[in-house]
């Protein structure tokens, strides 16, 4: 060591950069001219290492909702406090939860920074996004209360603040007030917000059913519809006149009778009938002959379901 007289002491550089990090002794000995000889040991601490702070969550693009606690790893000997912030709004202790629901849904700055003893602070920097809103949706087609058959697009719209993770369509059978689940349709994105999904109509039996829209978010909020009615009715009826055939000899009063299916018999409506291309009257009523020329003359009996197929007719 080297004496300083200006400052009075005797003097050494020290590279604290050729020792670990950790805690070490200082011993410095004197010896005077006379031989006697004095030490002194002196405890200090050495830290070249900057604290490096590692995020374990959320991580970056995580999705979060509600109370988040943000969690980091801090490999440093002489580490002094671990903070964060959002949006650069005031640094918080590490341990303390973030509500965020006191933010507005989107992307948001997550910062994370260490700081040691030697003043060395390292910050980490990441992207979260706050989704705390319910997702919305709605069937826009088929309507409630329609008819359907064959291969139906059904079409609905699915909206979330953030972003849609799944839309799926439920189709119940419906019986009363009793749902009876069916099926479960994965819907596809067709642009702006709307989903579509092809319905097998062809497949179902002619009955009264229910569609509900379930709407996904990726912090996984639901969203369901109420149940739109529908019903599937893939068949006209069929028809069968039971009070002559074709040809026979009809005299005085003839009580028209005929006998109509529809499948599932859900959807059949009323009967009616034309004479001679007359209008058409609800069957049941007695035709009074005559009233009619002698000679022949056309009868034809109508039956119609609910969707108003087209019509099954009987001549005779």
């Amino acid at each position: 060591m080297v004496f300083n007289p200006l400052s009075g002491c005797y003097e050494a550089a020290l590279d604290t950069r050729a020792f670990a990090d950790g805690e070490v002794n200082l011993n410095v000995t004197a010896t005077d001219l006379a031989g006697h000889v004095s030490s002194s040991s002196t405890p200090f601490k050495i830290d070249n290492t900057a604290c490096a702070p590692v995020v374990t969550y959320p991580r970056d693009g995580n999705v979060v909702w509600g109370e988040v606690q943000v969690t980091a790893e801090v490999s440093d000997v002489h580490l002094d406090r671990t903070e964060y912030c959002v949006d650069g709004n005031g640094w918080n202790d590490l341990g303390a939860a973030r509500d965020t629901t006191l933010l507005r849904d989107g992307e948001h700055t997550l910062a994370v920074r260490a700081l040691d003893r030697a003043g060395h602070k390292t910050s980490v920097f990441l992207t979260i996004v706050v989704d705390n809103g319910a997702p919305s949706g709605r069937i826009l087609r088929p309507l409630p209360g329609e008819f359907l058959e064959g291969r139906v697009a059904v079409e609905a719209l699915a909206q979330d603040s953030v972003g849609v993770a799944e839309v799926e369509l439920n189709v119940y059978r419906l019986e009363g007030d009793n749902l009876t689940l069916v099926e479960v349709l994965p819907m596809a994105p067709s642009g702006e917000g709307r989903h579509e999904v092809e319905l097998a109509c062809d497949e179902l039996p002619d009955f009264t059913y229910a569609l509900e829209l379930t709407v996904k978010d990726a912090a996984g909020h639901v969203f369901r519809t109420g149940a739109v009615p529908v019903n599937v009715d893939n068949h006209a009826p069929g028809l069968r006149v039971l009070c002559s055939s074709p040809g026979a000899v009809l005299s005085g009063e003839v009580a028209l009778e005929a006998e109509a299916l529809d499948e599932g018999g859900v959807f059949l409506g009323a009967l009616s009938c034309s004479i001679d291309g007359s209008d058409w009257t609800p069957l049941g009523s007695p035709w009074n002959t005559s009233a009619c020329a002698d000679g022949p003359h056309l009868v034809v009996v109508r039956a119609e379901d609910g969707r108003a197929m087209p019509p099954s007719g009987a001549r005779a």
